[in-house]
């Protein structure tokens, strides 16, 4: 993923203001450590003398004062660490302490960013997903198949089971395939029979590989659209209109619940034509099955998606009511 340059902004800001922290907590250690033992404030300057002695030795080409001057420190550093034992504080005490020590709290190794910037990357992606609370729970790890009837549905071939099996197989090969691929999938069947769980735990993994994850409900993004269209410049600031095209994933979920007008039509269709021209995943999730879809929403829009996107179609009990009893 790209960070844009306000939350490359946002997470540098975090490591700076880590630095003036660690340099706080160090300052305040000293100040403690002089005001108790005051003999190793006359060790640190002496130590600073010495060090500057060095460095004009160096400068002036006379290295031999170097080893010297060397001895001089360490003798003086181990004076300092026998005071701080003594005293009941670490030898380490007066020493910086960083949040990261493998990065310094620079976010950076080198030209690489550190484990802990791709953890503050992580966090802010699922912030800007909106799923941060909901995906400690929906992941593929509780994913769970016993909600799922091994009988056969009137008119069916194949199980509520066994399509879940398939649904989870799919959702799993898409997460895996999504660095190379990002394909689009449509996920359909009746109320409670685990849609929108599904696409919590596509977003949840798909995050987690540093991507941006947009979630959002259909009518929450066509009132979006509206916003961008029709809202004051107030409502337009803080719009995440851009967003819809620019995301990694964009999950639609529910499609169906929005109201649906003279606009609706037109303006899904902008949103899944030009994900798929600038080819960017897309997830939507409905109630309605494949007539249904084709009926409200027309050739133009169904064409895209029978052709676009892979196929999931749960069905089965309300698992909503099964988890309540």
């Amino acid at each position: 993923m790209i960070l844009s340059n306000d939350n490359y902004k946002y997470i540098m800001d975090i490591f700076d203001k880590r630095r003036m922290e660690d340099e706080y907590d160090l300052n305040r250690r000293k100040k403690e450590i002089y005001e108790k033992i005051p003999k190793i404030q006359e060790i640190d300057n002496f130590i600073v003398e010495k060090n500057v002695e060095k460095a004009k030795s160096l400068i002036l080409g006379d290295k031999s004062k170097v080893p010297d001057l060397d001895l001089e420190v360490k003798e003086a550093k181990d004076e300092k660490i026998t005071l701080l034992i003594s005293n009941g504080f670490s030898k380490d005490y007066m020493e910086i302490k960083y949040v990261c020590p493998i990065c310094k709290d620079t976010g950076y190794i080198g030209s690489e960013k550190c484990i802990c910037f791709k953890n503050e990357i992580n966090k802010l992606l699922y912030k800007d997903s909106n799923l941060a609370e909901v995906l400690k729970t929906d992941n593929f790890d509780s994913f769970n198949l016993n909600y799922y009837s091994d009988k056969l549905q009137e008119g069916e071939k194949i199980s509520p089971r066994k399509r879940a099996e398939d649904a989870f197989l799919k959702a799993k090969r898409y997460v895996s395939d999504f660095e190379e691929n990002h394909g689009n999938l449509l996920i359909c069947g009746s109320p409670g029979t685990g849609k929108t769980f599904l696409t919590h735990c596509i977003a949840k993994e798909i995050i987690d590989k540093m991507n941006v994850v947009f979630y959002k409900s259909s009518w929450e993004l066509f009132d979006i659209i509206r916003i961008n269209s029709f809202g004051n410049s107030l409502e337009k600031r803080n719009n995440p209109y851009d967003m819809i095209f620019e995301a990694d994933l964009l999950i639609i979920d529910d499609l169906g619940s929005e109201a649906n007008n003279s606009l609706t039509i037109p303006e899904l269709f902008t949103v899944v034509n030009e994900r798929l021209l600038s080819k960017k995943a897309t997830i939507i999730s409905t109630n309605f099955m494949p007539t249904g879809l084709r009926k409200t929403y027309l050739d133009r829009i169904f064409s895209r998606l029978s052709n676009e996107y892979d196929f999931i179609y749960l069905v089965g009990d309300d698992i909503r009511e099964k988890i309540k009893k």
